[in-house]
């Protein structure tokens, strides 16, 4: 429509709906009006009377759109008059005239962005509270409020100044500043239209997100590196939106009679708000990511962005996954230096693998921060990395591998589409080449058997010889023992029994020592074999803790065959002098069956115990190593090993010393019971002997005789009652192979018969 004609259609409008006017009023309402018009053209095509109509319809109730349906007949009948060409686009004039900001939620939102709030008495004097109730304003009352909307600032005014806002920038119509909480609040002047406010609104929300995203990326000090990786990638991205926003202030710059803006088309504030609408998109996501990321670090910022690429807007996934590759970055190099060669450079201590304990070499080294793990790991895979490199670690630092862990190739990662598989690949090599140099070139496997063919007594012919050479020396006090008599005894039972056949490898590792004296301690007491390792074995298999419990172990095991030799011994002289003192003195047959007895039932005691120990026990435990060790082709991680052999001697210290409490207390007990008979017997032997040699009994052999019995019978007592209490409470605990010991214990009723018995007798004297 020519400019001529659309003005001489506005002073028309004017006088039929507002009336007279003098000529100064009625000609700034035209211009006003006109303004409108070019100012609010959104370049569409208004010519269909019918589609304005449903546009301008859906915003009214019921009363109004009846009267604007009214008002379109008009028009319609009018346009077939040939009075009115347009009547489409005269409709949209008046729509546009009408036009309120009804977007209360984006109002509200923007608010606390930091947008300052509309003053009062600009809402009260919009058309929001007009007295028709939602039946849409008369035409003459909208011409009448733009007529006194005169000296308001006009839309080409406000975007003149827009790019300088969109960069934070303060200007004449545009001012910056901070909020009690620090927020940045922007100011647009008061005398705006209605219908803009609502359009600067949104059109200034990204000079909002703009601003608090530059404050978020100069925040560096005391940064992560993932942290400083986000900064920079939001940096990026807001350069991008500069970019952005000089095409905008170019457009602005543009003079209306420009060949580039009629060829462009001129640049009004809906069409910067389009220009606008992506880039705001970006700059939303980057403010959310900022806002949750704050006081986080490392993989917990990586999945704060991860998130996102999971969102279901195409723009939010694609905006989220080119983010998430830059801020990834220091993730992926302190990964690769982990995954290549065991070295952590991690100097903000964001990776979720963290050097706890420097001074420790394995135990205690490395801990993982399950709360630093990327939600681009799953659990197993960010275990099988805390794995590899310190597997790597120990190749490198404890082994001495210093050359295959440099010269391996190892591609780095860089994303995490194919992070799972090279992880998976990277720790099957790792832990096989370990697993490799443990068993050929440390040996681990013989060092293993070694333990229990010497401290746990497995290898029973050295075991035995040992034993019967050993026994003439550790008889004597401790304190006349000197530790070249210790390493004779071990030398010479090597010598005299298969042992001679193992591995100088192993071999060279076995020692007897003494242990620490104590008060009236012989070298039974005190003698005890150890066994050391190099590294890596010290850490794999005997570290401190280790060491102790083979410890422990031997001392009990080397006590009850200590006992055992001593009562098998002692039987054979028994029954020797049994024979031919009875010839002689047939009347203390009585005393020497008694002895006898308690003989052979402390023997069968110790018989139990020790099968007990020494194969439902150790045996077992043994299998089970060897299975956990061979699980998985047998490759396993250096703590698998350490884990798998911790749980073998915990078996065998928890079985085979009964739990360690009052059980272990009762049976040393019963132990001290029969070592003291052992000596009432040899007490015994000695009398028998001498009075046999003399062919008479004096009377102060016979009192010697009777005390010794005596003795016996007290002893017998004592044993019985300690072995009662001991399979009485074996049969009460729940692990299977214990309980089972109290019954072979008692495996013909004696000692619980002996107990009911004692219990009624009880019972009745009371």
């Amino acid at each position: 429509m020519e400019e001529a004609k659309i003005i001489r259609l506005l002073e028309a409008l004017v006088d039929n709906e507002v009336g007279q006017l003098d000529e100064d009023s009625r000609d700034q309402l035209v211009d006003r009006c006109y303004k409108v018009v070019r100012e609010d053209d959104d370049g569409q095509d208004h010519s269909d009377l019918q589609h304005v109509f449903g546009q301008a319809s859906s915003s009214l109730g019921p009363r109004a759109t009846a009267r604007l349906g009214n008002l379109v007949s008009r028009l319609s009948e009018l346009s077939e008059k040939g009075v009115l060409a347009r009547p489409g686009e005269f409709l949209k004039f008046i729509q546009m005239l009408s036009e309120r900001d009804t977007d209360r939620g984006l109002s509200s939102r923007l608010h606390n962005l930091g947008i300052h709030p509309i003053p009062a008495n600009v809402g009260s004097s919009s058309l929001e509270n007009d007295s028709t109730g939602g039946e849409g304003p008369r035409i003459g009352d909208i011409l009448r409020q733009l007529h006194s909307q005169e000296g308001q600032t006009s839309n080409k005014e406000l975007l003149q100044d827009i790019p300088y806002a969109l960069q934070g920038i303060k200007t004449q119509y545009y001012s910056w500043d901070v909020s009690e909480s620090g927020r940045s609040v922007l100011t647009y002047p008061e005398n705006v239209r209605w219908p803009t406010i609502g359009l600067l609104n949104q059109l200034l929300e990204p000079a909002l997100l703009y601003r608090e995203l530059v404050e978020f990326t100069e925040k560096t000090q005391d940064a992560c590196l993932t942290m400083q990786a986000l900064q920079s990638a939001i940096s990026e991205e807001l350069r991008n939106y500069l970019v952005l926003v000089g095409v905008i202030e170019n457009q602005v710059r543009l003079q209306p009679g420009d060949s580039d803006s009629r060829s462009q088309g001129e640049l009004t504030l809906q069409r910067s708000l389009v220009l606008l609408q992506e880039a705001t998109l970006g700059l939303r996501l980057l403010f959310s990511i900022s806002e949750a990321s704050k006081g986080l670090k490392g993989g917990q910022i990586i999945s704060v962005v991860r998130e996102f690429c999971n969102n279901g807007a195409e723009f939010v996934a694609k905006f989220a996954k080119r983010l998430l590759e830059k801020v990834s970055y220091p993730f992926y190099n302190i990964l690769n230096g982990w995954m290549a060669r065991g070295i952590l450079t991690d100097p903000h201590q964001e990776f979720f693998v963290q050097i706890k304990d420097a001074g420790s070499p394995w135990s205690g080294r490395f801990t993982f921060e399950q709360e630093l793990v990327p939600s681009i790991l799953t659990p197993e895979i960010a275990k099988s990395v805390f794995d590899t490199g310190k597997t790597l670690y120990f190749v490198r630092e404890v082994c001495n591998e210093h050359a295959w862990v440099d010269e391996r190739e190892n591609a780095s990662i860089v994303n995490y589409e194919d992070l799972d598989y090279r992880v998976a690949q990277n720790y099957k090599e790792v832990v096989k080449y370990l697993n490799s140099i443990l068993v050929e070139r440390f040996h681990m496997d013989l060092h293993l058997q070694a333990l229990k063919d010497y401290l746990l007594l497995g290898k029973g012919d050295f075991v035995q010889v040992l034993v019967e050479i050993a026994a003439p020396v550790l008889s004597k006090p401790a304190s006349k023992l000197l530790r070249h008599h210790l390493t004779s005894i071990l030398e010479t039972a090597l010598r005299g029994s298969s042992a001679q056949t193992d591995s100088p490898e192993v071999l060279k590792y076995l020692d007897a020592r003494m242990l620490e004296l104590g008060h009236g301690d012989i070298g039974w007491d005190i003698f005890t074999l150890d066994y050391r390792v190099e590294s890596p074995l010290d850490i794999v298999i005997l570290d401190r803790a280790a060491a102790t419990e083979y410890l422990r172990v031997f001392n009990f095991l080397w006590r009850i065959k200590r006992i055992s030799y001593e009562f098998n011994t002692g039987w054979r002289r028994l029954a020797t002098a049994y024979r031919a003192f009875l010839s002689k003195f047939n009347t203390r047959r009585a005393e020497w069956d008694l002895a006898r007895s308690t003989y052979q039932e402390m023997i069968h005691f110790v018989g139990e115990l020790q099968y007990y120990v020494s194969y439902e026990v150790i045996e077992v435990s043994w299998a089970n190593l060897k299975h956990q060790l061979s699980q998985g082709g047998g490759q396993l991680t250096v703590d698998d090993i350490i884990s798998a052999h911790r749980k073998y001697l915990s078996e065998i210290t928890q079985k085979g010393l009964l739990g360690g409490g009052a059980l272990m207390g009762e049976l040393h007990e019963t132990l001290k019971v029969a070592l003291a008979f052992r000596e009432t017997i040899d007490a015994l032997y000695e009398l028998s002997v001498r009075m046999h040699a003399l062919g008479t009994a004096r009377p102060s052999d016979e009192e010697r005789f009777d005390s010794v019995h005596t003795r016996i019978q007290n002893l017998r007592a004592m044993f019985e009652k300690s072995v009662q209490r001991l399979a009485y409470n074996l049969t009460k605990l729940d692990n299977g192979e214990m309980r089972f010991l109290g019954v072979r214990l008692d495996f013909n009723g004696f000692y619980s018969r002996a107990r009911v018995k004692e219990r009624e007798k009880r019972e009745a004297n009371e």
